[in-house]
């Protein structure tokens, strides 16, 4: 039989490792950067008015989903359009969209930065000058220093 005081100490210790914080949580390595959502979301509107193009109105269904792909980049290092098809079927269940386009970004510190590397290719810039009327943009910085952008469109 277990003598109580050394019980009560293993029982200490166990409650106390369980309330811990994780030093590995979400929190630590990320952190969401929301002047820099804004302003690229200002930059890619004044590149579309400058064309002639109808503003894209902020979505929050685009917003919550480019924020699950952002942070999955950032915690798996898998800088990719992964799983792309299910999020547009999400998008499009829940908003009724027909068309949807995704950019993605990294190893760039500023949305200007990223606006100029998305208007340098054809690819990027074909979704940012789309028929597009709503977006979602997710900004995200690892503690090793590296930000991931995800750009989500939709008509």
């Amino acid at each position: 039989m277990l003598n109580k005081p050394f019980f009560l100490s293993i029982l200490f210790v166990l409650v106390f490792i369980s309330c811990s914080k994780d030093s590995t949580d979400n929190n630590s390595l990320t952190t969401s950067n929301k002047e820099i959502e804004a302003k690229l979301f200002t930059l890619v509107n004044q590149h579309r008015e400058s064309l002639g193009i109808l503003p894209l109105e902020q979505s929050k269904v685009a917003q919550q989903y480019a924020e699950e792909h952002t942070l999955y980049m950032v915690t798996t290092a898998d800088f990719s359009h992964t799983n792309f098809q299910e999020r547009a079927k999400a998008i499009s269940a829940k908003t009724n969209a027909n068309y949807i386009a995704e950019n993605i970004a990294s190893n760039y510190d500023t949305a200007e930065q990223v606006m100029l590397n998305w208007l340098q290719s054809s690819d990027h810039k074909a979704n940012l000058e789309g028929e597009y009327t709503h977006t979602g943009i997710s900004v995200m910085h690892k503690q090793d220093g590296n930000y991931y952008f995800t750009q989500l469109f939709y008509k």
